[in-house]
C-alpha cells in the first residue's frame, strides 16, 4: 500500500511538473521612440495589476517570464515623458511596441474664468504650468513657482526676509500710486482679499506674503491670465491681471498616500566688501584733517576689528513636510493634506513657520447634482526684523557700523558706541527686538453642480476668506530706537478681515455637427468688513511690565471699514468645425468704492482665433502639428487702494484748547471712477515636427485711462490729497514661451525658454509731474517717460581742484549745484526701473532614473537705485563704516579719483544724483536639482508607486555688475511709482536642499 502511494505520488509530481514547465513561456521584445525610431532603454515592463516585471536594456529590449502564477493578460509600459501603454499578451512571445511622448501644452486643457477649456480651442492669452513642474522644484510660496517660468509675468522678490511679500507683475505696470499692480488672486474660484495686509510695519516697508496661506505642494496649476479676452470675466480688478490657483483632488480608485519633504541650509551668497578697523581708523583721520576740524580721540580707539555682516548673518536651516491622502469611489473622491514649513532666516533673529491642512471633497448625488468643498486652514508666523529705512534696521547697520569697536564689551552685554550713541548695536536689535506677526486664514468655499437640462448645469459658489492677524512689536529698555531711548517701546496690533462671496452660474454647452457652443451667465457679489485696532506704548518699568504697566500710552488708531462689489457676466464661446474660434465676454461691476456717478462700469471684450493647421491645404504636413493665429481685444478696470476715497471723511484726531475735534481727511470725490485697460492682443500658437517643438507667441498694447492719482491740495482745505482721474499709461511688449524636445532615447533634454520685451509710458498727465519718494522725490511720474522714472542730478564725476562732485547744468543757466548753492532746476530724469527684456530658461535631461534640471531667470536693462551704497560712500562723516572701493577717495587738489572729498555733515556730494543708480541686470542661476527615481519594479516589490529623491541649490549663483547684495530687491511693494529701489533691503539667501517625494 505504502509502495503505491509512493509511485501514485511520484507520478503526479512529474505529471503536474510537466503541466506547469508547459505553462512557462518567454515573452521578449524591443521598445521604441514612435517619433525616431530609437530604442528607449529604462522603460518599465510590468504585468498588469502584479508586481512582477522589468525594465528594458541599453538596447530597448526586455525579456519576461510568463507562468501559471501570472493570471493577467496584460504588459503595462510606462516610461518617464512617454503615455503609458497596456498591450495584451495573447499567445505572443514577440511584442514590440512603440512609445508616443506625453502631449505638449499645446494640448493641455487650462482653467478660464468660472470653468476650463481645451487649449486648442482657446483664442486667449494664458500662461500656465502644472503640479508636476511644481513637484519637481521645491518651493515656500507661490512666487517661486512661476517666477522665471512665464513669459509677461515679472515676479520679483522685494525681500529676501522668511514669508515675505512680492511684486507680481503681469505685463507691465499700469497705475501710479493710488491702486494697487498686484493682480486678482482666485484660489479655488474664491478671489480672495489682498487689502492692507502688511502687519506691524515698523522700520520698513514691506509687508507679508499676500497669499502665503496656499501650500504649493497643494496646487495643482496656476493659470495666468494676461490678454483682455481672458481677464475681462473679472471685469473691475481685472486690469493688471489675474492668477487662477486651482489645488489638487481625488480621482476615482486611485487611494494614494503621498510624502513630500526636504531639509536644507540657507547662507548668505555675498557680502558687500567694507573697510576694516585699520582702513576706517585711516579714514576718519583723515576726515578731520581735511576738514580742520578737531576728533573725539575715542573715534580712533581700535578696541575691535569686527566684521558687522559676519555679525548679523547666519547659516540657516529650512525644513517643509507635507503629507496628503487622495482618492474615492465613483461617487465621491478626496483629497487631504497637512504640511508644516520652517524657515529660519539668515538675519539673526528672522524666522517664518507655516502650518497647513487642506479638504477638497466632492460627492456625486445623482447623475444631475454633484455638490464639494475646499477648505485651506492655514497660521502663519513671521519673526521679522526692521529692514529697509529703519534707521535701526540689522541689515542697513550691519554694514555701515563701525569696524573698530566690538559686539559684546568685557561684561558679555551688548556694546554701545561711545562716540555715536544714538546708534543701536546690530546684533542687539536682532536678539532683543521684539516683531512677530500671527495670522490665522481660512479660505474655503461650497458648490453645487445641477445638470438642470442635458447640456445645461447651474452652478452656485459661496465662499470665505477670514483673516485674523495679530501684531506684537517690542524694543527693550537696552536697546535704542531710531537714535532714541525710549525706555521701553510697543506696538500692539489686531486686524480682521472677513470676506464672503456668492456666485451663480448658468452654462450651456452643444455639440452639434461642426459646430461646438458654449454659453455662461453668471452674477457674483462679494462684501468684505474689515477692523484693525493699534496701540503705541512707551516709557515701561521694566521689561517684564505688560502694556498696562506703560508711563505713555501716546497713540491709539481703530479703524473699520468695508467694501462690496456686485457684478453680472456672460461668455460665449464658438467653435466651428475645429478651425474658427469666437470668444466673448462682457461684465458689468458695481462697487462701493466709487462716486454716486461712477458707481457701475462695464467690461467687455472679443477674441478670434483661426487654427490653420486644421485646413485642407495643410492637412498631411509634417511639419505642423498645431498651427493658430489669434486676436483680441477687452477693457478691464482698477479700483482704489483705499475703501473711501469717493466719500468726504472726516477724523477725530484735531485738538482745539485741550478738546478734541474733526478734521477733514479726506475731501471725496463723487465723480471718482475706474481705472480703465484697453487691451489689444495678437498672438500665435505653433506646434512642430508632432509638438518637438511649441511655440507661443504674443504682441499687446495696453491703455490705461483716469488713472487714479492722489493730488496735492492746498494746506488750507485741511488735507493734503485727493483722488481724482487724470492721466493715462501705455503698456506694450512683445512675449514668447519656446519648449522643445532636444533629444530623445536613452538620454533625453527638454528646453524651456521664455522672454518678454515689455515698454512702460506715461503718456498723458495733465497738471504736469507727479513726485513721490524720499528726500524731496527720488522717483517720478512725468509725460513721455516711464512709471516711476528716478528723479535727480546728472553727477559729472568728482572736480580734481576741490573734490566736490560735479553736477550736470541741465537747465543752462550757467549756475551748477555746489556746496551752498544747489539748483533744483538742474534736476532731471536719471533712470528707469524698467527692463527691456526679462525671462528664464529651463534645461531638464534625463537618464535611466536620473533627472537634472537647470533654472535660470534673467532680467535685463534696469536701473537701480542705490540707496545703501549712498549710506557708506557720501562720505560725509565718521558716522558711517566705508566700502573699500570708496578708500580711493580724494586727498588733495589734482588728484584724479571717482570718489569726493570726505566732509563732515551735509554735503552735495551726497545729492540724489546718477552716482546712486546702477545697472540691475543679472542672470541667475535659480536652481540646479538633481534627481533620482527608484525603478518601478524596485517600488513595486517595496509597494511604493514611486521614491524620487534630490538634491537642489537654489540661487545658485548670480551673475550682475550689481554692487548691492542683490538685483532683485525693492523697498516698496505694490506702488506702480516707486520701484527698483534698495536701500537696507534684507537678501536673498543661497539654500542647499535634500529632498524626498514618496507616493504609496
Amino acid at each position: 500500500m505504502k509502495i503505491a502511494f509512493i509511485s501514485l505520488m511520484m507520478v503526479a509530481h512529474f505529471t503536474l511538473g510537466n503541466w506547469v514547465f508547459a505553462q512557462e513561456r518567454t515573452i521578449r521584445g524591443e521598445v521604441t521612440d514612435a517619433e525616431d525610431g530609437q530604442s528607449l532603454p529604462g522603460v518599465n515592463v510590468i504585468f498588469k495589476g502584479s508586481q512582477q516585471g522589468t525594465l528594458t536594456n541599453s538596447e530597448g529590449q526586455y525579456t519576461l517570464t510568463l507562468t501559471d502564477s501570472i493570471t493577467t493578460n496584460t504588459l503595462v509600459f510606462s516610461f518617464v515623458g512617454y503615455e503609458t501603454q497596456e498591450v495584451p499578451i495573447g499567445n505572443s512571445e514577440v511584442i514590440d511596441i512603440t512609445m508616443n511622448t506625453e502631449a505638449q501644452e499645446l494640448e493641455e486643457v487650462v482653467v478660464v474664468g468660472y470653468g476650463t477649456i481645451d487649449r486648442k480651442k482657446l483664442a486667449s492669452s494664458i500662461s500656465s504650468i502644472g503640479s508636476e513642474q511644481i513637484e519637481g522644484d521645491p518651493v515656500a510660496g507661490l512666487n517661486q513657482a512661476v517666477q522665471g517660468k512665464m513669459a509677461g509675468v515679472q515676479v520679483t522678490q522685494n525681500s529676501g526676509t522668511p514669508g515675505g511679500g512680492l511684486n507680481f507683475r503681469i505685463r507691465g505696470i499700469n497705475t501710479i500710486n493710488s491702486s494697487t499692480t498686484e493682480p486678482l488672486y482666485v484660489v479655488d474660484g474664491v478671489p480672495v482679499n489682498t487689502d492692507n495686509f502688511t502687519g506691524i510695519n515698523r522700520g520698513g516697508r514691506q509687508s507679508l506674503n499676500l497669499i502665503s496661506a496656499i501650500n504649493p505642494a497643494d496646487i495643482s496649476s496656476i493659470e495666468v491670465l494676461k490678454d483682455a479676452s481672458a481677464t475681462a470675466i473679472y471685469g473691475a480688478r481685472a486690469a493688471n491681471g489675474v492668477v487662477l490657483i486651482t489645488t489638487k483632488r481625488g480621482s476615482n480608485g486611485e487611494n494614494r498616500i503621498s510624502l513630500n519633504a526636504y531639509y536644507g541650509v540657507q547662507e548668505l551668497p555675498r557680502q558687500i566688501e567694507m573697510a576694516n578697523a585699520d582702513q576706517y581708523i585711516g579714514y576718519a583721520q583723515d576726515l578731520y584733517a581735511l576738514n580742520e576740524v578737531e576728533p573725539n580721540p575715542a573715534l580712533f580707539d581700535r578696541l575691535a576689528d569686527t566684521n558687522w555682516q559676519d555679525a548679523v548673518y547666519r547659516t540657516a536651516p529650512l525644513q517643509s513636510y507635507t503629507l496628503s491622502a487622495s482618492g474615492g469611489t465613483e461617487k465621491t473622491t478626496y483629497y487631504l493634506s497637512g504640511s508644516y514649513f520652517d524657515q529660519q532666516g539668515i538675519v539673526l533673529g528672522s524666522s517664518y513657520q507655516r502650518i497647513n491642512l487642506r479638504t477638497n471633497l466632492e460627492h456625486e448625488l445623482n447623475d444631475r447634482v454633484t455638490f464639494g468643498a475646499n477648505v485651506n486652514l492655514t497660521r502663519n508666523n513671521n519673526n521679522r526684523v526692521p529692514e529697509d529705512f529703519g534707521r535701526s534696521a540689522p541689515v542697513q547697520l550691519g554694514v555701515i557700523s563701525r569696524p573698530n569697536i566690538p559686539v559684546y564689551d568685557e561684561n558679555g552685554a551688548y556694546y554701545i558706541d561711545p562716540v555715536f550713541g544714538q546708534r543701536d548695536n546690530a546684533v542687539a536689535v536682532t536678539q532683543l527686538t521684539q516683531y512677530e506677526d500671527v495670522s490665522d486664514r481660512v479660505i474655503g468655499n461650497v458648490y453645487a453642480d445641477i445638470e438642470l437640462l442635458d447640456g445645461l448645469t447651474f452652478r452656485t459658489n459661496w465662499g470665505v476668506d477670514k483673516l485674523d492677524l495679530e501684531g506684537d512689536f517690542y524694543i527693550p529698555q537696552v536697546v535704542l530706537w531710531e537714535g532714541i531711548q525710549k525706555q521701553g517701546f510697543k506696538t500692539l496690533q489686531r486686524y480682521r478681515t472677513f470676506t464672503w462671496l456668492n456666485e451663480n452660474v448658468l452654462t450651456y454647452t452643444k455639440d452639434f455637427g461642426k459646430h461646438d457652443l458654449t454659453v455662461l451667465v453668471g452674477n457674483t457679489l462679494q462684501q468684505a468688513d474689515i477692523d484693525r485696532i493699534t496701540i503705541n506704548a512707551t516709557t515701561f518699568p521694566s521689561d517684564q511690565i505688560t502694556l498696562a504697566g506703560a508711563a505713555g500710552v501716546y497713540t491709539t488708531s481703530d479703524y473699520v471699514a468695508g467694501w462690496s462689489l456686485a457684478s453680472v457676466f456672460s461668455r460665449i464661446n464658438y467653435v466651428y468645425n475645429d478651425r474658427y474660434i469666437l470668444t466673448a465676454n462682457y461684465r458689468i461691476d458695481g462697487s462701493s468704492r466709487f462716486g454716486s456717478e461712477n458707481k457701475y462700469a462695464n467690461f467687455p471684450s472679443v477674441a478670434l482665433a483661426w487654427r490653420v493647421s486644421e485646413e485642407a491645404f495643410l492637412q498631411g504636413n509634417t511639419t505642423f502639428s498645431e498651427l493658430k493665429l489669434r486676436g483680441s481685444w477687452g477693457q478691464s478696470g482698477n479700483q482704489p487702494r483705499d475703501f473711501y476715497e469717493a466719500l468726504p471723511l472726516y477724523g477725530v484726531n484735531a485738538y482745539y484748547g485741550g478738546s478734541s475735534g474733526y478734521s477733514p481727511s479726506v475731501i471725496g470725490n463723487n465723480q471718482l471712477a475706474w481705472e480703465t485697460t484697453t487691451q489689444f492682443n495678437i498672438g500665435l500658437d505653433m506646434g512642430l515636427f508632432d509638438d518637438r517643438i511649441s511655440v507661443i507667441a504674443d504682441y499687446y498694447q495696453k491703455n490705461t485711462d483716469d488713472l487714479l492719482v492722489s493730488l496735492r491740495l492746498p494746506e488750507a482745505t485741511g488735507t493734503l490729497f485727493t483722488l481724482v482721474n487724470m492721466g493715462s499709461v501705455r503698456n506694450t511688449g512683445f512675449e514668447f514661451e519656446l519648449n522643445s524636445t532636444n533629444l530623445v532615447g536613452e538620454f533625453r533634454w527638454n528646453t524651456s525658454l521664455n522672454m518678454s520685451f515689455p515698454k512702460n509710458e506715461v503718456t498723458s498727465l495733465p497738471g504736469g509731474d507727479i513726485p513721490d519718494g524720499m528726500d524731496d522725490a527720488s522717483h517720478y511720474a512725468r509725460e513721455g517717460y516711464p512709471i516711476g522714472s528716478f528723479y535727480g542730478y546728472i553727477a559729472e564725476g568728482v572736480d580734481p581742484a576741490t573734490g566736490n562732485v560735479i553736477y550736470a547744468d541741465v537747465d543752462g543757466d550757467g549756475e551748477r549745484s555746489l556746496p551752498g548753492a544747489l539748483d533744483p532746476e538742474d534736476r532731471t530724469i536719471i533712470g528707469n526701473p524698467h527692463p527691456d527684456f526679462y525671462g528664464g530658461i529651463t534645461n531638464s535631461f534625463y537618464w535611466n532614473n536620473f533627472d537634472l534640471s537647470i533654472q535660470g531667470q534673467f532680467v535685463y536693462g534696469n536701473d537701480i537705485w542705490n540707496f545703501t551704497r549712498r549710506e557708506y560712500e557720501s562720505l560725509t562723516g565718521p558716522n558711517n563704516n566705508i566700502s573699500v572701493d570708496a578708500l580711493d577717495y580724494w586727498k588733495s587738489p589734482g588728484d584724479q579719483t571717482e570718489y569726493p572729498k570726505p566732509t563732515i555733515g551735509a554735503s552735495t556730494n551726497a545729492l540724489l544724483s546718477t552716482r546712486w543708480i546702477e545697472d540691475g541686470s543679472f542672470f541667475r542661476i535659480r536652481d540646479l536639482t538633481l534627481g533620482y527615481s527608484l525603478p518601478q519594479a524596485l517600488g513595486d516589490r517595496m509597494k511604493i508607486d514611486n521614491v524620487r529623491i534630490y538634491a537642489q541649490v537654489q540661487n545658485l549663483y548670480n551673475f550682475t555688475n550689481y554692487s548691492g547684495y542683490d538685483p532683485e530687491i525693492s523697498v516698496y511693494e505694490n506702488r506702480g511709482s516707486m520701484i527698483g529701489a534698495d536701500f537696507g533691503s534684507y537678501p536673498r539667501a543661497r539654500t542647499f536642499l535634500l529632498g524626498v517625494n514618496l507616493t504609496f
